[in-house]
């Protein structure tokens, strides 16, 4: 199940609707603070995100964070995950505070890219709101990951509408380089389900999918089958394959894009605990409060030795009924795609 905002993610999860969510995992927490106790099982990346912003006015004008004063931010939602790691970005990239910029909220990184294009195309945009009024079409900088931050820088200045002219979309760099490591994608459950002793299987379910993935995860991450990665991710991205091959490098970037086996990277959750308190409060948390890795690590054990493709295609249906929701974060939407074959799920 894709679902549009993170927002929806959190509340399928909680009120049963699904059974395991794959998404920033800062949305675990903000979970747990709103909806009911959570548990994360796995990691997956560090979200591969790039803030990306308009061109203030002026000729020749070197862009910096600070240019971000007085001017608006989109996010998904203003409360959670790369919103929080953007605050954090333009205060210590540019000595910004909260309250010294603008935040609109539009949706996913997918909306977010068409929400930059659309305004700089003077068109209507996606709408959004900004404490609950209607948003303006005005959007002058956002978070993106790959290969939403390559396709918006390359096409943010071209074609201008008849007689006028238009402005850059400029990329100011890779977040963790300024915020510090993060983690990003994760398998999350709600408590109550992983532990619910009428259902004894959830615990194989979710072990099952852990090591579908991560069998999956080890074949794309295998340089001998970049050529086929590449190709899936043109096809299936509907990218051209120049931007694939360039999203392909950093997509296997540990500590920018994906980790290998899932790792889970501890000083990368421990920032986000301290990006979330700095910014909305809450806590102070330890990072061992919301992680249980026994399910993950008997997924390892369970693929040493194991060669079996079919294997993997059982283990990924395995998931419930209810299954698998997701926020399409590019990490996880890559690997999803990859995966497909032998998750059953299609993550996009």
């Amino acid at each position: 199940t894709y679902t549009p905002t993170s927002r929806e993610l959190r509340e399928g999860l909680a009120n049963g609707d699904i059974d395991l969510a794959l998404a920033a995992a800062d949305n675990a927490v903000l979970t747990y603070e709103s909806l009911g106790e959570t548990v994360i099982l796995m990691g997956g990346d560090s979200g591969m995100n790039e803030f990306v912003m308009v061109e203030p006015d002026g000729a020749d004008v070197v862009v910096s964070f600070e240019d971000m004063r007085n001017r608006t931010l989109i996010v998904d939602w203003p409360g959670s995950a790369f919103a929080l790691q953007a605050y954090d970005v333009l205060k210590k990239g540019g000595g910004l505070d909260r309250d010294q910029y603008g935040v609109v909220s539009v949706g996913s990184t997918r909306k977010r890219y068409l929400a930059m294009m659309s305004m700089l195309n003077n068109s209507e945009g996606d709408g959004g709101s900004m404490d609950g009024e209607q948003a303006t079409t005005t959007y002058d900088g956002c978070m993106l990951n790959m290969p939403f931050s390559l396709l918006a820088t390359a096409n943010g200045g071209a074609d201008p509408p008849a007689g006028g002219s238009r402005k850059q979309l400029k990329n100011l760099g890779k977040a963790t380089d300024i915020s510090g490591p993060y983690q990003s994608n994760s398998l999350f459950a709600m408590k109550e389900w992983i532990n619910a002793t009428e259902s004894s299987n959830n615990t194989d379910k979710a072990i099952r999918f852990i090591a579908a993935w991560v069998k999956g995860l080890r074949w794309s991450m295998d340089p001998a089958n970049k050529d086929a990665v590449v190709k899936i991710l043109s096809d299936k991205l509907d990218i051209d394959e120049e931007t694939a091959e360039q999203t392909y490098g950093p997509l296997m970037e540990p500590g920018f894009g994906l980790e290998a086996d899932a790792q889970f990277l501890w000083d990368g959750f421990e920032n986000v605990l301290r990006i979330r308190e700095e910014f909305v409060g809450g806590g102070p948390y330890q990072a061992d409060e919301f992680v249980d890795l026994t399910y993950y690590n008997e997924a390892i054990r369970s693929l040493s030795g194991s060669d079996d493709d079919d294997d993997l295609e059982t283990s990924g249906g395995a998931v419930g009924s209810k299954g698998l929701a997701h926020f399409f974060g590019l990490g996880l939407g890559i690997v999803g795609i990859v995966l497909m074959p032998n998750l059953v799920y299609a993550l996009l």
